[in-house]
């Protein structure tokens, strides 16, 4: 029994020294995965900005692949390039288009609804990983991203409202409206990446946060802030 322990013990050590690559190795990790963003400080103005909606968060992708460098047990750096969707999205809202008379019993809209702006960039992060535990690294760097489409769109209808029951009832008009213009954002983005990410037999799950530094849109404050959950598979050279 204790030398069943014994090698089990081994096996089990054998496995976690598994989970990270000696000094001196190069990688290549090619990754995929899912994103959480927003846009600061990017409010809709609705009619003659008599109110605005703010901003909320919106779900994209990530998709890319990284070169690291295992420099010792506790030292790891990594270089990537990454195909990032972000953005953000807004509530659905209505606008009275027709002020009914006195004596009337119903009310015209037009809804406003599907409000999201969405903006890829090819990021390039350089990133220093630096070791906890064995394959448990937490991480930080800086990253560029070069902005290579913008979709601002909605979708909109009109409908009458019954004044005293509150019903609704839609037309058939729904229009979907979209915007590829990128004359009113900057082409080139700057952030700060921190997160953890973790190594099990070659398979890297990595937790980060994008801080935005510069301005996502000319003329504003708005800055990008996104949250990325990857998985990746490290084949070693």
């Amino acid at each position: 029994m204790k030398r069943l322990f014994i090698s089990c013990l081994l096996i089990a050590c054998a496995t976690l020294t598994m989970a990270q690559a000696a000094p001196g190795t190069f990688s290549i990790i090619p990754r995929v995965g899912v994103s959480i963003s927003n846009i600061s400080n990017n409010p809709l103005y609705i009619g003659n900005a008599d109110y605005s909606l703010n901003a909320k968060a919106k779900a994209g992708f990530a998709v890319g692949a990284d070169a690291y460098y295992q420099a010792s047990r506790q030292i790891g750096v990594s270089a990537g390039v990454h195909y990032v969707s972000v953005g953000n999205k807004y509530d659905d809202y209505d606008v009275l288009t027709e002020r009914p008379a006195e004596d009337a019993t119903e009310a015209k809209y037009e809804a406003y609804t599907d409000l999201s702006n969405t903006l890829n960039y090819v990021a390039v992060p350089l990133m220093v990983h630096a070791y906890i535990a064995n394959g448990l690294s937490v991480n930080a760097g800086v990253q560029a991203g070069l902005l290579t489409h913008v979709k601002e769109e909605f979708t909109t209808c009109t409908f009458v409202q019954n004044i005293h029951t509150g019903v609704r009832t839609y037309n058939s008009d729904v229009t979907k409206t979209e915007n590829t213009s990128d004359a009113l954002y900057n082409k080139v983005d700057f952030s700060i990446p921190v997160g953890i990410s973790y190594e099990y037999m070659n398979v890297v799950l990595d937790v980060r946060y994008n801080v935005g530094l510069t301005h996502v849109r000319k003329y504003s404050n708005s800055k990008n802030r996104s949250a990325m959950l990857t998985v990746g598979y490290k084949f070693d050279l």
